[in-house]
């Protein structure tokens, strides 16, 4: 297929999709690459899995995609008089066309198949292409932000009375009486900060904890906060805010010294609050632990740290790629030093999972943020 059909596709796709980057657009090339020759289910597919990020966006990209493709690339216009220019071997070549068709058909629903089997797949079980491919999406994951309310109004229709502006616009008709003003409460990103383990035991996760980590600086640039845990502790913010999600990767290798190495989980989140919690850092916001729990030190410095980290943020969410594990019990000592203090505690082994990590985040906007979402879901 010409690379212009895809161009023009993307283009009217950007008009209804506002929330398309320049990233997702480089995502979605990527994963053209790894389909091999592109037809219209590769397109289809790398559209689907790249671009959409919850059930009414497969709805709008469906629409979209078969408007554009059946319209533009497939002419279907039904010739009125098909036995005057039906020529020798035509029955053969339409027969051939159906087994063509029907070989598409196959093909498509494998790869449904496939990518349905990647996404709910362990990254420890993946080859080097499955990997790629899966590492993609991942960075392509847009995480929504936890909103919480704001101490600044913003006018509104409805919502609470404002006197004072009321009162003054009455004034400025001489007294007549006219409009009611309102007001509501602004909202505003909640601060996430993401730490993740880097020890050996968990090298099978380190690459797609790192672009979970590219997306949410991606998603949230002036609210996200990314760490390393090692044996030392190693900010990694700055090195994630990149155009390419190949790029950061490269810049959060550099910057890593103490990558498969040893774990000092207490002594990492001591420093992390000793150093950034002054900064107002940690302060109410959600908090992202990554790690399988295994720690070098001293399990009481774990909990207690985790303790007061606890006190402070908004909330403690934990990932532990094994969880999701058949017959998973929390056997390593800093796990269950940890387990108190945590209010989520989730998987982190598959792309699936990593997408209910992002859905839950955002599920813990403050009551009054949801509250309204329910009630007026236009607004």
């Amino acid at each position: 297929m010409q690379a212009s059909y895809v161009l023009n596709f993307l283009d009217q796709l950007r008009t209804t999709f506002k929330h398309v980057r320049a990233a997702d657009i480089e995502v979605f090339f990527r994963a053209l690459a790894k389909l091999g020759d592109p037809g219209r289910h590769e397109i289809y597919w790398a559209g689907r899995l790249g671009l959409c990020r919850s059930e009414k966006d497969v709805l709008v990209y469906d629409d979209c995609f078969s408007r554009y493709f059946d319209g533009v690339v497939q002419d279907k216009t039904p010739n009125p008089h098909p036995e005057q220019n039906e020529e020798p071997g035509t029955s053969l070549a339409a027969a051939d066309s159906e087994d063509d068709a029907a070989h598409s058909e196959d093909r498509l629903i494998a790869q449904a198949a496939e990518f349905e089997r990647l996404s709910h797949a362990d990254f420890s079980t993946l080859d080097t292409r499955q990997r790629d491919m899966v590492l993609s999406m991942i960075a392509a994951l847009r995480v929504r932000p936890p909103l919480r309310r704001s101490h600044r109004h913003q006018a509104a229709r409805r919502g609470e009375l404002h006197a004072a502006r009321t009162a003054r616009a009455w004034l400025r008709s001489l007294g007549e009486v006219g409009d009611f003003h309102y007001v509501t409460a602004r909202h505003k990103p909640r601060r996430c900060v993401l730490l993740f383990d880097i020890s050996g035991s968990m090298r099978d996760y380190g690459d797609s904890l790192t672009l979970f980590g590219y997306g949410l600086v991606t998603s949230m640039p002036e609210a996200a906060e990314v760490f390393a845990m090692g044996t030392r502790l190693t900010r990694l913010t700055h090195n994630l805010k990149r155009m390419s999600p190949d790029v950061a990767r490269v810049q959060v290798a550099e910057s890593i010294r103490d990558w498969q190495g040893g774990t000092r989980l207490g002594q990492s989140i001591k420093q992390f609050l000793d150093e950034w919690g002054q900064h107002r850092m940690v302060r109410q916001a959600v908090v992202i632990i990554a790690s399988d729990g295994w720690e070098s030190g001293e399990a009481a410095v774990l909990g207690a740290q985790m303790a007061r980290l606890r006190r402070v943020a908004h909330r403690v969410v934990w990932i532990n790629p094994h969880k999701s594990s058949a017959g998973f019990e929390p056997t390593a000592a800093g796990m269950r030093a940890a387990l108190p203090h945590i209010d989520q505690f989730l998987g982190g082994a598959s792309l699936y999972e990593f997408r209910k990590v992002a859905e839950i985040i955002h599920q813990l906007s403050d009551s009054s943020v949801r509250q309204k979402s329910r009630v007026f879901p236009g607004s």
